[in-house]
């Protein structure tokens, strides 16, 4: 754990932060997500397979969130997700994109006290904030329809220390079920049994 005072003193003039709030949310981290070029990590509380809109060949185009994922695994990017609430997106995936599912690049994984909201792009630069993967947090809605959300872009050594050794305690807890996926569906039906 990083002392606060060493991490101070350890900020560097090239290590920068951006306070994101709102629609900014898609405009500046959804964009990221699409940028990422090697990895991306993403601990959440919910994720929700929503539409997502792209921008490829100079045109939009809708896809939902697990086509999406796919995208990226297709190149050769890693995607690893750990989440508190995944049985709604790890169903339909299982349904409608078991490529992404089968694929070695995608991994998914359950920590039913994983609340926090860190997306780290790359290993270089990370979202820390209050948002969700959902339309009406990261989506492309329009004011009046999309939740109040705010956060902080980060990048640089210094700065990416504290959400990279985050992230990894919350991907490595022994209390995180892996995305084998008998041991998964039968977290996955006990927990739909509590609803």
């Amino acid at each position: 754990m990083l002392n606060v005072l060493d991490y101070v003193k350890g900020i560097k003039t090239e290590d920068v932060f951006l306070y994101v709030a709102d629609e900014e949310h898609y405009t500046e981290v959804f964009r990221r997500m699409t940028e990422v070029k090697r990895s991306l990590k993403i601990a959440t509380g919910d994720l929700k397979n929503f539409n997502v809109t792209i921008e490829r060949d100079g045109s939009e185009e809708k896809l939902r969130l697990c086509d999406f994922f796919l995208s990226l695994v297709e190149r050769d990017v890693q995607v690893q997700v750990v989440c508190m609430k995944p049985f709604g997106f790890y169903l339909y995936a299982k349904e409608n994109c078991p490529k992404l599912l089968e694929s070695s690049l995608f991994e998914l994984r359950y920590n039913g006290h994983n609340h926090m909201k860190v997306f780290i792009f790359d290993d270089e630069c990370a979202y820390i904030g209050s948002a969700n993967i959902t339309s009406a947090a990261i989506g492309k809605r329009e004011n009046g329809k999309r939740n109040h959300e705010a956060g902080m872009l980060v990048w640089g050594e210094s700065m990416m220390q504290a959400p990279l050794q985050h992230f990894e305690r919350a991907w490595n807890d022994p209390d995180t079920l892996k995305h084998t996926w008998k041991r998964f569906m039968t977290k996955a039906k006990d927990f739909l049994r509590k609803d």
